[in-house]
Parts: C-alpha cells; structure tokens; sequence
C-alpha cells in the first residue's frame, strides 16, 4: 500500500473516505461533489483499490487540483479493506464515506457536522435519494423525519432494518467511535455495513436525524448487489452471525431479540426472492438447495441455545 500525503491542515473537521475500484464512468461526478463541499477544514481520502481502468488516472488529476485530498493505492482488497485503509489515516472529527459511483448534495457535510455539534451526536443521519441508472425520472427519496435518539432507540431501528438502514454512507460519524472501540470492516464482500455500522451505534450516545436529502444512491445493474450468487447469501449469514455474537457479547441479545428476529425473518425471505428472481443461474434444484440452506442457518441464528443463559435471554424476550 502507497500512501502519498500532501499539504495538511492541522484540525480536520470532517475526513471523507471514498473507496474506488473500477468506475471511470461514474468517478467525476462523484469527485466534483466532494471537492465543491460547502464545509471548509475536510480532507478528501480517495483508496484506489487496485482499479484496472482509468480510475487512478482521474485520482490523480482531482489530486492535483485540490491539496484536501490523500490517496491511497493498494492492490485490489475489497471495500472493507478500503474502507480501513482510509480509516487508518483519516485524522478529521468526523469520518463520511462516500462511494464511488454516488454523490453528494454540496452541502452534505456542513449540515451533518452542523447537526451532529449543535445536538451533541456521535452520528448523523440524513435522507437519501436511489436513482435508477438508465432511468430518466425524479429519484426515489428514502424518507425519514428529523430526530435526536438515544442509541438503545436507534439500535431497535438499525438492527431490524426499520427507519434506519445499515448503509455506511448516509451517515457521519465521531472518528472516536472507531478509534476507542477498535472497530473495522470485515473482510467480506457484501453486507460488511450490516455487520459493522449497528456497532457504532451502540457506542454512540445521541443520533441526529435530519430531514434533508443529502446523498445519490445510484442503482447500476453491474453493482455488486446485483450480482446474486451463493456467495451473496453466505455474507449475509456471516453478518447476522457477527451482529448476534457481538449482541451476545455485551449483554444485550435479550434486550434487541424481538428486532433481531425480525432481521432474520427480512433476511429470509430476500434469500428466496434473490435467489428465485435475481440470480441467473437455471438450475433450480442448485437455487432451492441454496435456500433450504440458508433458511437452516438463519433459523439456527434465531433459535439455537448455546448454553442456559441463552435458553433463558430467549425465552423472556
């Protein structure tokens, strides 16, 4: 991993991560709407992962026009990696990320770090709108309404995935959750946010909820969580895994079950709606043995008692 340092300021207010890997068609867009930010003190870390296309190339042009930005270049890891790479030379209050075929309002981090200061918040979470690559019509805005919580009152919400999503990006974050808890991304290809953002919300005390549409969601059909496989499915298994482990662990699986049960429940039913609909593979008897599969695990998740402890926890909640 090269890590090329340019001019530093010395209090960062913001350190916006934003991980690339093969997107030339889409890196401008997402660049030109980080550079033009309205919040003065940011620093703009740019992880290229091992592109092979002409990504870097664009880095480096961005990189000589602005001296906010950092570049990182490693050899193709996934976007965890990337995502820890940015983390362990980000230096701002606040860490944002920013993936590399969405964009952002101008705005995006003066509002949330407006947000997060004037409320006390560890994390800030704005509204965002999915666009539809190829589609020419208004974008799809994801409501939720302005709000202060507590982190047992966003956790319920997180963890069952009702009025707040696990997405990374939409949100900014007191770097101190990360560096204090010595949280990082898993290594796996999809669903590290499930398996990870849950766990900054523990640690926060307040979360700020804004009402603004901040972020672009762009939805590609060569993205990552299009391309459904078996594999898809088994991250997902692996988050929920990491999610009750880390539940269990700090006493509380009693306390969130009833949300967790319900994840699991959503979780299933997207194996089977993935699998049936979205992967293209014609062997059915493959798809169905994939499903029982899945249904197997996540219901072991749900039910299975490790010790009486456990067997007790479930049985009040």
């Amino acid at each position: 991993m090269v890590f090329c340092e340019v001019n530093k300021l010395l209090n960062y207010k913001v350190s916006l991560i934003i991980p690339v890997y093969n997107v030339e068609k889409y890196l401008k867009k997402c660049l030109d709407s980080a550079t033009e930010q309205t919040l003065g003190e940011i620093e703009i870390i740019i992880v290229n992962d091992g592109s092979t296309d002409n990504s870097l190339s664009i880095i480096c042009e961005y990189e000589v026009r602005d001296n906010r930005i950092k570049v990182i270049n490693q050899k193709n890891s996934g976007v965890s990696a990337a995502r820890n790479a940015g983390l362990s030379v980000a230096s701002g209050e606040f860490i944002a990320f920013l993936d590399s075929d969405d964009w952002i309002d101008v705005s995006f981090l003066e509002k949330m770090y407006l947000a997060a200061k004037e409320q006390n918040a560890d994390i800030a979470i704005c509204n965002y709108a999915s666009v539809v690559e190829g589609i020419d019509k208004m974008p799809s805005v994801k409501r939720n309404k302005a709000d202060l919580l507590t982190s047992s009152e966003a956790l319920k919400k997180i963890i069952s995935e009702s009025g707040i999503r696990s997405y990374t990006w939409d949100k900014l974050y007191k770097r101190s959750l990360f560096t204090k808890n010595n949280i990082s991304y898993p290594s796996v290809k999809c669903y590290e946010d499930m398996a990870t953002t849950f766990k900054l919300f523990y640690y926060a005390n307040r979360i700020a909820m804004l009402k603004d549409c901040l972020y672009f969601y762009l939805q590609r059909k060569t993205s990552i969580t299009k391309r459904i496989n078996n594999g898809l499915i088994h991250d997902n298994i692996k988050a929920l895994t990491m999610m009750r482990e880390f539940l269990k662990s700090k006493g509380c699986f009693k306390k969130y079950f009833r949300e967790y049960k319900y994840l699991c429940f959503k979780m299933m039913l997207y194996s089977v709606y993935s699998l049936l609909v979205l992967y293209e593979d014609k062997n059915m008897e493959a798809k169905y043995k994939t499903i029982r599969h899945a249904f197997k695990e996540i219901n072991l998740l749900m039910t299975i008692k490790s010790a009486k402890k456990d067997q007790e926890e479930i049985e009040v909640a």
